[in-house]
C-alpha cells in the first residue's frame, strides 16, 4: 500500500497544499493538490497567521478533499536568516561549537528567541567544509505551525522555500555540472538560489511580482487589484532596444516590468560577485526560472541578456512523478509554483540534499516523546515487578531492612549538608559573574567608539595615489545615549567629480560611503543626511576660491560582543563567517 505524504507551501500571498503517494519505486507520486491566495499577515501580532492561514487549509480541503494528516511545512524565503560561514579544517567535535558562537554573534535576536538548524556541506579535510545556518525568530514558526495544527494537520517538518527548491533541482538534474542559478520569482520577493556540487548559497531579494503590481498602480493612477490584472492580461517584459508597442498601454506596462527586472537583475549581479569573492564560487553557466512571477513573458529573454546564459524553467517533475488522473493541462500551468512542493515531498524519501528542520522546540519534544512511550512502559513494568520483589524481600527480613533505612537516613544527611556547600559555592559563582559582566561592560563601551572611528576612516575613498583620503571626518559628536554618533563628512567638490569619473560611479559618492560604513561589523546602522555646499579657499595661498561638499552621517555602534548574557567561548581556530551582503534582515 502506497504511503500518504502532505506538503504545505506558505507563501507571502499564496498557499499551496499537496498530497503525494510513495510507490513501490520509492519515488513521491503527486495525487492531488490545490491553492490559496492569503491575506498579508503582520508575523509579530500574536494569532494573526492563525487567522489568515487557516480558513485558507479548510477551503482547500473541501476543493481537493485531501484529508489533514503529518505534514511538511516550508516558510518563505522573507522569514528566515539564512548565513553561510566557512569553516577551518578542524576536529569534528569542534565544528558544534564554532557553529553556536557564529549563530550568538550573526542572528539579530537573542537564542531564546529563535529557531535555528545547520548543515555542513563540502569536506572537512581540505578546509573547503560551509556551515549553512537557518534562523527564524520562533514566534514566526510558531504562529505557522499553530495554524496548521488549528486545521487539523501535524507538522512533522519545517523547511525553508529556497533549501526546497534546491533539492528539487539536485535530484531533477543530476547530470548539470557547474554553477546553476534558480530564480523563485514569487510576489513579495526572490529568492536566489546558486547550486554548485555540494555548495548553496541563497539570498531572499525584496523585489517581485507585486513590485510590478504597485509601480503600475501609481503610474496609471489605479487599485492594485487593477493594475494587476493589467498585469497578466497586458504585462511582458520590454526588451533591449528603441522599437516600441504600437498599443500604447501595452508599451507602458512593459516598460515599468522592464525597469523592476533591472533593479532585479543588479541585485542578482550584486549577489553573484559576492558568491564568487566570498565563498568561492564560480559564475553561473545557466539559469532556471520558478515561482509565479515567472510567468511573465519574455522574462526568460530578459535574463538570457543581461547574464549572458542560458535560461530554461525548472521542472518539478524531473524528481517527481504525476498521477495519470490528473488534469495535464493543469499541471503545464502550475508547474512553475510545484517545485517547493516538489523538494520538500523528497524529504520523506531520503532523496533531499539539504535537512533543514526549523520545528518550533515543544514540538520537537512532544515528538520525542511519543516515542519514548513504548520504553516507559517496559521501564514502568519493570519497575512493578521490582517493587513486588522488594516488597518480599522486606517481609521476609523485616531486620535488614530496618539496616537500610538507618544507612538511607545517614545518606540523606550527608546530602542535606553537601546541598548547603553547593548553595554558598553557587552565591559564589554569581559573584564573580557579576563582577566580570560590570568589567566587561566597561570594556565594550571603551572598545565601541574606537572600532567605529577606525571603520569610519577605513570607509572614506582613497584618492588616485592612495594614499590620502579624498574625504575627511569634519566633527564626530556622541549621541546623548552613548550607542552612537553623527558625524559630518567634507571633501573637495573637484576631487569628488574626479573621483566619480575614475570609478564610474553612476550614484553619490556620500551614498558609497554609507554603505562601505555599514559592512563594518563596528557599525550597526548608518543613516545618511542631507548634503550643502561650502565655499572655501585652497592651497598655500588661499588665494583659490573651491568648493567644499559635506555631508551628516548618522551612526549606531554594534556592539562588541552581546550584553544580555555570557557569550560562548570562542574555538581555538575561529572561522571566518560571511555575512550575507544583501542583509535579510
Amino acid at each position: 500500500m502506497a504511503r500518504r505524504i502532505l506538503t504545505l507551501n506558505v507563501g507571502s500571498s499564496k498557499v499551496l497544499l499537496a498530497e503525494y503517494a510513495i510507490t513501490g519505486r520509492g519515488a513521491p507520486v503527486l495525487v492531488n493538490y490545490g491553492a490559496g491566495d492569503i491575506m498579508p499577515v503582520d508575523n509579530d501580532a500574536l494569532g494573526s497567521m492563525e487567522a489568515a492561514l487557516t480558513p485558507v487549509l479548510h477551503g482547500i480541503m473541501r476543493e481537493t478533499g485531501i484529508k489533514p494528516g503529518r505534514v511538511n511545512v516550508t516558510l518563505a524565503g522573507q522569514m528566515v536568516f539564512p548565513r553561510f560561514v566557512k569553516l577551518p579544517p578542524v576536529e569534528a567535535s569542534k565544528l558544534e561549537q564554532m557553529v553556536c558562537y557564529e549563530v550568538e554573534q550573526n542572528v539579530p535576536f537573542p537564542l531564546d528567541e529563535i529557531v535555528w538548524d545547520r548543515q555542513f556541506t563540502g569536506v572537512a579535510d581540505t578546509g573547503e567544509q560551509t556551515a549553512v545556518i537557518v534562523a527564524a525568530k520562533v514566534e514566526h514558526v510558531r504562529g505557522v505551525t499553530d495554524a496548521v495544527s488549528a486545521a487539523g494537520f501535524t507538522p512533522e517538518i519545517v523547511d525553508v522555500a529556497p533549501m526546497a527548491a534546491g533539492n528539487a533541482f539536485r535530484a531533477g538534474y543530476p547530470e548539470c555540472e557547474g554553477c546553476t542559478l534558480l530564480l523563485d520569482i514569487g510576489a513579495r520577493t526572490t529568492d536566489l538560489i546558486l547550486c554548485e556540487g555540494g555548495k548553496i548559497y541563497t539570498r531572499s531579494i525584496p523585489a517581485a511580482g507585486n513590485t510590478i503590481t504597485k509601480e503600475l498602480a501609481q503610474a496609471f493612477g489605479c487599485s492594485q487589484e487593477e493594475a494587476e490584472q493589467l498585469k497578466l492580461q497586458r504585462g511582458y517584459v520590454a526588451l533591449g532596444g528603441v522599437e516600441e508597442d504600437p498599443d500604447e498601454i501595452s508599451d507602458r506596462v512593459s516598460k515599468i516590468a522592464r525597469n523592476v527586472m533591472n533593479r532585479l537583475n543588479a541585485e542578482i549581479s550584486r549577489s553573484i560577485n559576492f558568491y564568487r569573492s566570498q565563498q568561492g564560487g564560480s559564475a553561473p553557466v545557466r539559469v532556471l526560472l520558478t515561482g509565479g512571477g515567472s510567468r511573465l513573458p519574455y522574462i526568460d529573454r530578459f535574463f538570457a541578456e543581461t547574464l549572458q546564459t542560458e535560461v530554461a524553467w525548472l521542472d518539478p517533475f524531473r524528481c517527481v512523478e504525476a498521477d495519470p488522473s490528473l488534469d495535464s493541462a493543469a499541471l503545464e500551468s502550475d508547474a512553475f509554483v510545484l517545485a517547493e512542493s516538489a523538494g520538500l515531498a523528497l524529504r520523506a524519501t531520503g532523496g533531499a540534499m539539504m535537512n533543514i528542520d526549523l520545528l518550533p522546540p515543544e514540538i520537537t519534544e512532544a515528538r520525542k516523546n511519543r516515542k519514548r512511550i513504548p520504553l516507559l512502559a517496559c521501564g514502568a513494568a519493570s519497575l512493578a515487578a521490582g517493587l513486588v520483589l522488594c516488597a518480599f524481600a522486606a517481609r521476609h527480613d523485616a531486620s535488614n531492612a530496618r539496616a537500610k533505612s538507618r544507612i538511607l537516613k545517614s545518606r540523606v544527611a550527608e546530602i542535606e549538608s553537601a546541598k548547603a556547600e553547593l548553595a554558598e559555592a553557587e552565591k559564589a559563582v554569581d559573584a564573580a559573574v557579576a563582577r566580570h559582566e560590570e568589567a566587561f561592560a566597561l570594556l565594550s563601551s571603551r572598545m565601541t567608539v574606537q572600532r567605529a572611528v577606525a571603520a569610519v576612516r577605513k570607509s572614506l575613498v582613497k584618492g588616485e595615489s592612495g594614499e590620502e583620503n579624498i574625504f575627511w571626518v569634519h566633527s564626530w559628536e556622541t549621541l546623548p545615549d552613548g550607542g552612537g554618533a553623527k558625524i559630518v563628512v567634507r571633501g573637495w567638490v573637484e576631487d569628488v567629480d574626479r573621483m566619480k569619473k575614475r570609478l564610474n560611479l553612476r550614484g553619490e559618492i556620500d551614498e558609497l560611503i554609507r554603505d562601505e560604513v555599514k559592512k563594518s561589523e563596528a557599525v550597526a546602522d548608518a543613516q545618511l543626511g542631507s548634503r550643502s555646499y561650502i565655499k572655501a579657499t585652497r592651497g598655500a595661498s588661499r588665494s583659490e576660491m573651491n568648493v567644499i561638499v559635506e555631508f551628516p552621517l548618522t551612526l549606531r555602534f554594534a556592539p562588541v560582543l552581546p550584553e544580555k548574557k555570557k557569550p560562548a567561548a570562542a574555538p581555538a581556530a575561529a572561522p571566518s563567517g560571511d555575512m550575507d551582503e544583501g542583509g535579510a534582515q
